[in-house]
């Protein structure tokens, strides 16, 4: 019983420590997505470093113009260029900014008081150009160096500024981007999470009807019309896969109930003649008769599960056919002569039309089955007066060997069906042939076991035309 319980419940056969998918798909989601911050942050970073330095420079620069413009325009008395400097409101940042003017032998003329506690002149560059460096104390500063010579004289200019607010802006940056990172990590997670439940939903969709399945409920069917286009194609294929199961069981309801109907008739007979023999003491030739009779049915059990068998190792791809070069016509004319006798008894003309020289590489005595089936079937199906006709052809690689007659035909519904075992078009037509409907199975199956196929085309109150055939050079068959 537990195993039982096992097969009813499709969640017993999952394994415990199977990972969710929608779990993968959101950790790997969110590892790109929080990636992708990552490096947004770093190249922002990158960028407010870069505009943070060029606006420095550029406030440098402009100081040290200034200086300039004032250094060529007063005479070079240190008095003069101290005033005309703190005169001059030009330093409007908030960061402390340091200006330093030397000679050329490298002394100072005038710098910003504190200048010297921070950084030490000999430190200063004394090539023009942008410098950065560290005071005494640790601190960043920027340094922009120019040099001017003017009557006779050589003035080196710096314009020197803290950087520490621009490192506390860079900091706050990193702070915040840290803080918005981690943040976003956990609700990117669960956001790639609520994303792909809802994307694998049509998987779960197609698992829940999986499970509905039974022997006794295979309606159940896939609605598409909410699927997303990766996933169409998947839900068309599951539910072809269910129009199959579902035949296929259709087909094995059917076949369990016409067996059952088929073997029933023999057994029946066989009963009923043991009983009415035992009823009363008969003479010898009366058990005779009895034997004979029971005899019959025996042979008719015997057929009916000879072909079963036969139908279910071909499916089974158990039958080898044994391959032979076949004269086709000589074949034929084999199958026309056993079955004229029978043809002749109820007055039907049996004609028959195969070019000379056509050869088959076929099993000959499955060929002469296959044939004789579809001969035997037009026979009991057509009317006496009536005609039927056997013409071979070779066609593209292949020969074709048509059966035609001129009985009643067949209705265009039945023709999908003619092929199945024990389906007849028209259950009193048959039974008053004598067979039980495994015929032209038989006829499908040797064809699809040489490699070839079975068709009908019908036409009601003219007759039918069975079309059976075999590739002229088969490949060798797999079975066993």
């Amino acid at each position: 019983m537990g195993g039982d319980a096992r097969k009813d419940d499709p969640g017993a056969l999952v394994p415990r420590r199977t990972s969710s998918l929608a779990w993968r798909l959101a950790v790997w989601y969110a590892n790109i997505a929080f990636a992708i911050l990552l490096m947004a942050s770093v190249a922002y970073q990158w960028i407010l470093t870069d505009a943070l330095e060029r606006d420095d420079d550029d406030f440098l620069l402009d100081r040290v113009r200034e200086i300039r413009l004032l250094l060529e325009r007063q005479p070079f008395s240190a008095i003069a260029i101290q005033e005309r400097v703190e005169r001059e409101a030009f330093v409007s940042r908030s960061e402390p900014v340091y200006l330093r003017i030397s000679d050329q032998a490298g002394y100072d003329v005038w710098s910003t008081p504190g200048l010297g506690e921070r950084l030490h002149s000999a430190n200063l560059p004394s090539v023009p150009g942008t410098t950065d460096l560290t005071s005494i104390d640790g601190r960043p500063f920027r340094v922009v160096c120019d040099v001017l010579s003017a009557d006779r004289r050589t003035w080196t200019i710096h314009a020197v500024l803290d950087r520490d607010r621009d490192e506390d802006v860079l900091m706050d940056f990193r702070s915040r981007a840290a803080l918005v990172l981690f943040t976003a990590l956990p609700v990117t997670i669960l956001a790639a999470w609520v994303i792909a439940r809802l994307g694998i939903a049509p998987v779960r969709a197609i698992a829940a009807t999986a499970a509905r399945i039974r022997s006794t409920h295979l309606g159940e069917r896939i609605r598409l019309d909410r699927f997303p286009a990766e996933l169409v194609h998947l839900g068309a294929s599951f539910n072809a896969m269910l129009d199959r199961l579902e035949q296929a069981f259709n087909q094995i309801s059917r076949f369990s109930a016409d067996i059952a109907h088929e073997l029933r008739t023999p057994l029946t007979n066989l009963r009923g003649t043991a009983e009415v023999a035992l009823s009363r003491t008969r003479t010898t030739e009366e058990y005779q008769e009895v034997l004979g009779s029971c005899l019959e049915e025996t042979a008719r059990l015997t057929r009916i599960v000879d072909s079963l068998l036969f139908l279910a190792r071909a499916e089974a791809d158990r039958v080898r056919p044994t391959l032979e070069k076949l004269d086709v016509a000589g074949e034929l004319e084999g199958v026309r002569d056993y079955l004229a006798l029978q043809a002749e008894e109820k007055g039907i003309r049996l004609s028959l039309e195969c070019p000379a020289g056509l050869e088959a590489r076929l099993d000959r005595t499955l060929f002469q089955r296959a044939v004789g089936n579809l001969v035997q079937n037009a026979l009991a199906h057509t009317p006496r007066g009536g005609s039927v006709s056997v013409q071979a052809r070779a066609r593209e690689g292949r020969v074709e060997v048509e059966v035609g007659d001129t009985g009643p035909g067949i209705a265009a519904e039945h023709l999908p069906r003619i092929f199945e075992r024990f389906y007849r078009a028209d259950t009193s037509r048959t039974s008053l042939g004598g067979g039980v409907g495994l015929g032209l199975a038989i006829v499908r199956g040797i064809a699809e076991l040489h490699g070839g196929g079975a068709s009908v085309t019908s036409t009601v109150g003219k007759g039918s035309r069975f079309t059976v055939t075999f590739p002229a050079e088969p490949k060798e068959p797999s079975g066993t």
